[in-house]
């Protein structure tokens, strides 16, 4: 079972952003300790995942290269809205592409979930989904 969770904590008149996951990654094997919470290129963002980490660590990483070397995403002034936007735009591309084995698109879709988060400065509040 996976742990992957997000609030919003508020200490006095601050707020802050909170997410934590558990770290047994399986994917054919189990590893107790291992990485399931990833902060993006950007610093003020962060995504995490639950479930199998074949078919999670491919689309982070391809994530975190898209934001790392697309100026217009790399760029803070780019609200983390617009930057979901894209990471589903990404993460829906490479589901569509997977060619072997040819499984059902909707188990496939099943076999990892994401939580992103982080400040849009465009609404001066922290934000969180989990896109389905």
């Amino acid at each position: 079972m996976t742990l992957c969770v997000a609030w919003i904590r508020q200490v006095g008149q601050e707020k802050e952003l909170v997410m934590a996951t558990d770290s047994r990654l399986t994917g054919g094997e189990s590893w107790d300790s291992g990485v399931k919470l990833f902060e993006l290129p950007r610093h003020d963002c962060l995504l995490c995942f639950a479930g199998g980490t074949a078919r999670a660590y491919p689309l982070i990483l391809n994530s975190i290269s898209s934001i790392k070397f697309d100026s217009t995403l790399a760029n803070s002034h780019t609200d983390i809205h617009d930057v979901l936007d894209s990471l589903l735009d990404l993460f829906t591309a490479l589901v569509k592409d997977i060619r072997e084995p040819a499984d059902d698109i909707n188990k496939m879709r099943a076999e990892a979930q994401f939580l992103f988060g982080g400040w849009s400065w465009k609404k001066q509040q922290f934000c969180v989904w989990r896109p389905d």
